[in-house]
């Protein structure tokens, strides 16, 4: 399998799809047209912490397909990291078709709630 049997974030799963494709051809895809597309479908919302900077956490739609949350220590002190188990890496794959859409518009392109055009 392309993708990790662990729990990996965007980022990685980013990396691992412009891999893949020629991006002298291509424009390679976001991570903030994964999250973006993630939050239209309602697998991502956004969270208000005490301070009042947004998060991205997993809506209960995102942890029933496999999207959790992970509290790690950084340089500044801990924070929430949204990590995405193979399930949801390979609905990433499976619709990555409407994703690099997305990546191509504004966004005011409205989704279905399936994910797909």
């Amino acid at each position: 399998m392309f993708f990790d049997d662990n729990p990996i974030t965007v980022t990685e799963i980013t990396k691992k799809l412009n891999s893949l494709i020629d991006t002298e051809e291509m424009k390679g895809i976001k991570t903030t047209s994964i999250t973006n597309w993630l939050i239209k479908i309602n697998m991502l919302e956004y969270f208000a912490d005490e301070n009042g900077k947004n998060h991205k956490i997993p809506t209960e739609n995102g942890i029933q397909l496999g999207i959790t949350t992970q509290e790690r220590l950084g340089m500044y002190g801990s924070y929430k990291v949204v990590l995405y188990d193979s399930n949801v890496q390979q609905f990433i794959l499976d619709n990555i078709d409407t994703i690099a859409y997305y990546n191509t518009q504004k966004k005011s392109y409205n989704f279905n709630t399936e994910g797909n055009i």
